[in-house]
């Protein structure tokens, strides 16, 4: 498939005016995001990783380390500077680390948002995206885990609208049982599910992309 062609599908459910927030992940046929042990692997091939945004990072503690992928490519002119979207810290003890983390990854290029946190000392998606209306993002792409995936459907699945479009990237290989995935039932068989349903599918090399809507 060509890039005019990729560029195309993608048209349909990343506009470039308007409101929207768009989840993209990749999974293995299994539907694992992750080997055991939460450790990354690379699931999608060359082809849709072309897919690939600046992305939104939820970063509740400011834990992001230095040497990730994101700061790197940043370092070496090779991406875009990650937005970091923490939890504002909610105890009173000792904050010097946490300043010091904050201080470094903006050192590093790393745009820190902070927002206000749940009891729970979590964030909200009512709360992202009243900070994204603030910061007058208006088209984002939110990649993550396990645990945001999950967290980001679940909230669509109570209040529809949250998620305007989910891009599945959907690798032919299987990672097994032992591996990482998301709770959530996605339509990616048509059908409607956590307030998403099923649009339309490309295939980009051995890869299959799915795009769903909101309802």
């Amino acid at each position: 498939m060509s890039d005019e062609q990729i560029e195309s599908f993608l048209a349909r459910y990343v506009p470039k005016v308007g409101k929207w927030l768009t989840l993209s992940f990749a999974q293995s046929q299994d539907g694992k995001i992750a080997e055991a042990g939460k450790k990354p692997v690379r699931i999608s091939g060359d082809e849709s990783m072309m897919l690939t945004h600046q992305p939104v990072v939820l970063d509740n503690e400011l834990l992001t380390p230095l040497s990730s992928r994101l700061l790197q490519n940043l370092a070496n002119a090779k991406g875009s500077a990650p937005l970091l979207l923490a939890a504002i810290p909610n105890h009173a003890g000792d904050l010097s680390e946490w300043h010091r983390r904050r201080e470094l990854l903006i050192h590093a290029g790393a745009e820190v948002c902070l927002i206000e946190a749940d009891e729970n000392g979590n964030l909200t998606w009512s709360a992202i995206c009243a900070k994204l209306r603030d910061l007058q993002l208006d088209s984002v792409m939110v990649e993550g885990g396990a645990t945001v995936i999950d967290s980001i459907l679940r909230a669509n699945t109570k209040q529809p609208g949250i998620i305007q479009c989910a891009i599945v990237t959907i690798s032919p290989k299987a990672i097994g049982p032992q591996g990482i995935g998301y709770e959530t039932e996605l339509p990616l068989q048509r059908g409607e599910g956590s307030g998403l349903v099923f649009d339309a599918e490309i295939q980009l090399g051995p890869d299959r992309v799915a795009a769903l809507r909101g309802i």
